[in-house]
């Protein structure tokens, strides 16, 4: 998707991130590879045989699933304790509810939630593991499980209201795509939940990359403890603006790949995803050389990953590790998304500031502050900074940018420790913390179709680049060379 748009460099303008107890019947000890009652047809399929080759469950004796059946809630805990890889844990020798004793089959699973914090029971202390576990207190236990991430919520569901218990743990399901809900925008938190649905929120919780339990200890991580191998971030506002969309974002890349990270607003976007009542989220695009075409989270990829709002800030972060190959992005320390990439550390990376409107007569209003960069112990590479197009500047700026123009509103401090990259003006002078402003009305002009039609095109038909020479060089290091 290709985008009007205007960026700043870091000199004269572009900074170029359930186991249902069933009477007679109990689980099996030994994995089945299919159950008689789940043929290849069925819906949930998929997710059932992927269940089971996790080794999450094993189906009954008689070789059935029951996707019908309900969870129970000590099930559940089973399923949750599985799915976290069955972690080393000791039960305490005291139950710690009323009604698991240490007898119970699932004491040890039981307990372990508890520890975890992902349940507290009731008050009365009990677990009351033999109910069915309903749709809103499943999501509240893979809300916790998924150590509580940060996201903004909206009125998602009709019959979910922004007073109900829970309200946030069900609105966070449908945001992070684990819950599509039924066909009459109804989400029916108090019906109990089956274990073939529940298969399949398990599964798509594991394609998903969401972080869970026992990995929840860091609640935050500020940029100078990210032991990325680069980290680029900004705080951030993508002001009230007006028109059919805009965004601000940063981005970082090289010939290999492109990552680039921030606020998204689309006048329309609630119509194909109305988990976003404000139409505003955090956006992450994501793909491999300026010509992409492969889909999917290693290839060509536009990853909506949370609600946010316009007019407010926010500190974004995009974070590169080497290790496994992805790219973290990360909003006021806490991170958001995780995403596979074609990025790599064997060519030079570049660092920009990116604002774009979407439209002929759309406003943008975008800020940025204290951008910077930091380089992890293991980073040896170099980084371009571009310089901006000097025709974006003064006289005749509105023509040659779309009507957006840039300006940068503070240099920042010259850094010298190693442990900052720094980025360099105009005159070669070292700084660290850039401020800048992404503003104007854009313009974009008419173009004519093969039918003779006039149009205005849109962001998916502008150029992206324009106009940049790159000039500098800065080694992403903890010694720098020259």
């Amino acid at each position: 998707m290709k985008r009007v748009l205007t960026r700043i460099a870091s000199g004269v303008g572009a900074l170029a991130v359930a186991l249902a107890g069933v009477a007679g019947l109990s689980e099996s000890a030994q994995a089945a590879p299919s159950f008689s009652d789940v043929p290849a047809n069925h819906q949930q399929y998929a997710d059932i045989v992927w269940l089971a080759n996790s080794g999450i469950t094993t189906g009954y004796d008689d070789k059935t699933f029951k996707p019908s059946a309900a969870v129970n809630r000590d099930a559940f805990a089973a399923f949750l304790y599985r799915m976290a890889g069955k972690p080393d844990y000791t039960a305490p020798a005291t139950p710690k509810f009323a009604d698991v004793p240490t007898g119970h089959p699932f004491y040890k699973e039981i307990s372990w939630l508890a520890s975890t914090g992902i349940t507290t029971g009731w008050s009365d202390g009990t677990f009351r593991p033999g109910q069915p576990i309903s749709r809103d207190a499943m999501a509240a236990f893979m809300y916790r499980f998924a150590c509580e991430p940060f996201f903004h919520n909206g009125q998602d569901f009709r019959d979910v209201s922004q007073n109900r218990s829970f309200f946030k743990e069900i609105s966070w399901m449908r945001t992070s795509g684990l819950s599509k809900g039924w066909s009459d925008n109804t989400y029916r938190p108090d019906s109990r939940t089956e274990r073939g649905a529940m298969a399949a929120f398990l599964h798509r919780f594991a394609l998903s990359g969401i972080s869970h339990k026992p990995s929840c200890s860091v609640k935050a991580m500020n940029i100078d403890n990210d032991p990325a191998y680069v980290s680029f971030e900004s705080k951030m506002r993508l002001a009230t603006t007006s028109g059919t969309g805009s965004h601000a974002k940063i981005t970082m890349g090289n010939e290999a790949g492109l990552v680039s990270f921030g606020i998204q607003y689309e006048q329309h976007i609630r119509h194909a995803y109305p988990q976003y009542p404000g139409n505003t989220v955090f956006l992450i695009e994501n793909m491999p050389g300026a010509t992409a075409t492969i889909p999917g989270v290693v290839g060509k990829d536009y990853h909506y990953a949370a609600a946010a709002q316009r007019d407010k800030w926010y500190t974004v972060r995009l974070s590169y590790y080497t290790e496994d190959r992805t790219i973290r992005a990360y909003v006021d320390g806490v991170e958001i998304a995780r995403r596979k990439t074609a990025l790599n550390s064997a060519s030079r990376l570049f660092f920009q500031l990116e604002g774009s409107a979407a439209h002929h007569g759309d406003v943008l209003n975008a800020d940025f502050e204290n951008a910077r960069i930091k380089v992890g112990d293991k980073t040896s590479n170099y980084g371009v900074i571009g310089t901006w197009n000097p025709a974006c500047e003064g006289p005749g700026a509105a023509v040659a940018c779309f009507g957006l123009s840039s300006k940068i509103t503070k240099w920042g401090e010259n850094r010298s420790d190693g442990q900052f990259a720094t980025l360099y003006n105009g005159t070669g002078n070292g700084v660290q913390g850039i401020s800048a402003t992404i503003s104007g009305t854009a313009n974009v002009p008419e173009k004519t179709d093969s039918s003779g039609r006039k149009f205005r095109p849109d962001w998916d038909q502008t150029p992206m680049y324009f106009g940049a020479a790159t000039s500098g060089t800065i080694k992403i290091a903890q010694h720098w060379g020259e």
